[in-house]
């Protein structure tokens, strides 16, 4: 059996296990299929500063910079030559990065390449006896090429990805495909509604390990008098990519997985963001305080060419995550 502690990085190792246990800090365990049955789960995490600020999921903010991995059809909202960089410390070891490109040429229109880098941390490794098998680094990215069109008050997008992911002695790789579209439909853009359908596609490994398949619906709003902007979202995944199992829950369940936001609009140089994320509060909350986690802050700096956001997002009362985001046009105004 492998153990990985990612508070003391010991792992003990017998090849014909079939689990994986996962203890984080203060005892936090999840177990999840072996190495040979590992998933792509780093795609459902976002390491963009202001939306993990407004909660961790958005798939209908429209503003200038790149959003697009979080929605394909976002990508319409992007500037031409505009650079985005974001960097997540997640938890203890774990880390998230990735740098988003959007431009536009005259034959091809709107697009945007993109790569996501996810690392685990290094590991020291024994195996049952406690000889070391030496070191490892489990690591995963995904190469994300996008397009969005539009039609009327309609935008829809595709991201194309191909994925990543080596966690031990194996290696999987997959091509996968996002669909998304938003919807506006006042004259004023002042109300927005997305959704998005993630990772369709199939393997090109032979190893036996699911696909990440979820939905994605939400609006952001900005009521017309007030420098309050409000988001909600509602995400569903579904191992198995039953489309029915997504919509079999009752009203209640949907409304534990939605994540809500407020961006505060200080001034057009200064914004702060606030959000909470309830199925995060849940998952990551410890047995004797479950009322911390899942909440998340933020501040966004807007300059004539450049954008900085950073966020704060507390796990429980002894984990949380910083995010930062840097993004600058290129071309010049």
């Amino acid at each position: 059996m492998i153990y990985i502690n990612y508070l003391s990085k010991i792992i003990s190792i017998s090849i014909k296990s079939k689990f994986i246990i996962l203890l984080l800090p203060a005892n936090l365990i999840f177990i999840i299929n072996s190495f040979s049955q590992s998933s792509f789960e780093f795609l459902t995490i976002n390491e963009n500063a202001k939306i993990k600020a407004l909660g961790g999921n958005n798939v209908s903010l429209t503003k200038n910079q790149n959003y697009y991995l979080s929605n394909p059809s976002l990508l319409f909202y992007s500037k031409n030559q505009n650079i985005s960089i974001n960097h997540m410390n997640y938890i203890a070891d774990i880390n998230s990065s990735s740098i988003l490109y959007s431009d536009s040429l005259k034959h091809i229109g709107k697009f945007g390449i993109g790569i996501k880098y996810f690392s685990h941390g290094k590991f020291d490794g024994y195996d049952v006896l406690g000889n070391s098998t030496g070191s490892f680094n489990p690591k995963e990215f995904a190469f994300t090429i996008t397009k969005s069109v539009q039609f009327s008050n309609f935008i829809f997008g595709t991201n194309l990805k191909y994925v990543n992911s080596k966690i031990f002695d194996k290696s999987d790789n997959a091509l996968l495909i996002d669909i998304g579209g938003i919807f506006y439909p006042t004259r004023k853009k002042n109300l927005t509604i997305g959704m998005t359908i993630s990772n369709f596609g199939f393997l090109l490994s032979k190893n036996n390990i699911y696909i990440p398949f979820f939905i994605q619906i939400g609006t952001t709003f900005k009521p017309e008098y007030m420098p309050i902007r409000f988001t909600f979202t509602i995400n569903k995944s579904s191992e198995k990519n039953n489309l029915l199992n997504i919509y079999s829950n009752s009203f209640n369940k949907l409304l534990s997985l939605m994540n809500i936001g407020t961006e505060i609009l200080i001034s057009k140089n200064i914004n702060f963001q606030l959000g909470y994320n309830y199925k995060l509060n849940k998952e990551l909350s410890l047995k004797n305080n479950r009322h911390n986690g899942g909440i998340s802050y933020g501040i966004e700096i807007l300059l004539k060419r450049f954008n900085i956001n950073y966020a704060r997002v507390i796990m429980n009362t002894i984990n949380t995550s910083n995010v930062i985001s840097l993004n600058f046009n290129l071309k010049r105004i």
